[in-house]
C-alpha cells in the first residue's frame, strides 16, 4: 500500500480543510483576496463535512493522537 493510501478520505478531506485555513492566515499580509478566498474555500469544505474549520483542525490532531499513540515503539 503507497504511504498517502494510509489515510483515508475523511481524514484528506480534514487535512485540505486545515491547509487551507492555515493558508489563508500565512497569506493575509502577501495578498489579503487570495487569503479571504482560501479561509472561504477552508469554510465550504469544513461544511460539507458538518464540521468548521476550527472543529475539522480539533479532529485532525485527535486523529494525529491516535495514529501515534497505535504506533509501536
Amino acid at each position: 500500500m503507497e504511504p498517502h493510501r494510509l489515510m483515508t478520505d475523511a481524514q484528506d478531506d480534514l487535512i485540505r480543510t486545515v491547509a487551507l485555513a492555515c493558508y489563508s492566515y500565512e497569506a493575509e499580509e502577501i495578498d489579503p483576496q487570495i487569503a479571504d478566498r482560501a479561509w472561504e474555500l477552508a469554510i465550504e469544505h469544513a461544511a460539507a463535512q458538518g464540521l468548521t474549520p476550527t472543529e475539522a483542525q480539533t479532529q485532525l490532531w485527535h486523529t494525529i493522537d491516535q495514529r501515534a499513540s497505535s504506533t509501536p515503539d
